[in-house]
């Protein structure tokens, strides 16, 4: 005889067993932990060492196996990932879940400040938790007599005001353009120089650019040799 043959034959039962089913739901509704934005916990901590004016093989050798050698027996790593690029050379640590995060930030900045035998041209490490981050507000800026450059520059102002309450971690702005450097030519001004307007676009982009060159070897190891000339701004257009 099938369930629905008993309720239907008795049906004060079917009543007391909905009831009980409908209580133990709300019950369990009430026992239920709501939050509207949970703490997320990424126990991950990344560890960056810049190295200028190396390789990929140099900051592997100098940095990251000294890392990896000065962390193999810590407890609570779950993984190690490192990555060697040419200046720098970066470790992420995965911790596993419910780590004591601050206790396992400690114990790597220890361990990694004990290392003696970085290269001596390694800068200092930087040591940092990863924190993981929620999106809470899209905050729009519009305005129609204000021109591109105008409204980037009012987002700005609003993001630093925002950020100066100390109550907001991280502010980004998007569906803006990165500022670009003009360089505008007269044609009088290039007759009195007796120059054309390509001679000053190759003049332009051979001076501002960093150049490499070459390896330079030595008896403590290899060096890399590159020109610093790269223009940033106005004033180093102009010089």
């Amino acid at each position: 005889m099938h369930f629905t043959d008993i309720f239907i034959r008795r049906p004060v039962l079917a009543t007391v067993v909905s009831l009980v089913i409908l209580l133990l739901g709300i019950r369990a509704g009430f026992d239920l932990s709501v939050r509207e934005y949970p703490a997320l916990q990424n126990a991950q901590i990344n560890i960056t060492v810049p190295y200028p004016g190396s390789s990929p093989a140099e900051v592997e050798e100098g940095i990251l196996i000294k890392i990896e050698e000065a962390l193999q027996d810590m407890e609570g790593i779950e993984e190690m990932t490192s990555e060697a690029r040419e200046n720098v050379g970066t470790v992420l640590v995965q911790m596993y879940p419910n780590s004591d995060m601050p206790t396992a930030l400690n114990d790597v900045t220890s361990r990694i400040n004990a290392i003696a035998s970085f290269p001596l041209e390694a800068e200092k490490p930087v040591i940092e938790e990863i924190l993981a981050k929620v999106q809470t507000i899209n905050l729009t800026i519009a305005g129609s007599q204000l021109s591109e450059h105008e409204l980037k520059a009012l987002a700005e102002e609003v993001r630093d005001d925002l950020l100066a309450t100390e109550a907001i971690t991280q502010i980004d702005l998007v569906g803006v353009r990165d500022y670009e450097l003009a360089i505008e030519l007269s044609d009088a001004t290039l007759r009195q120089y007796g120059l054309t307007f390509d001679q000053v676009v190759n003049i332009v982009r051979s001076k501002s650019a960093n150049l490499p060159g070459g390896n330079l070897r030595t008896h403590s190891g290899t060096i890399t040799l590159r020109s610093q000339g790269q223009a940033y701004n106005g004033e180093d257009y102009r010089q």
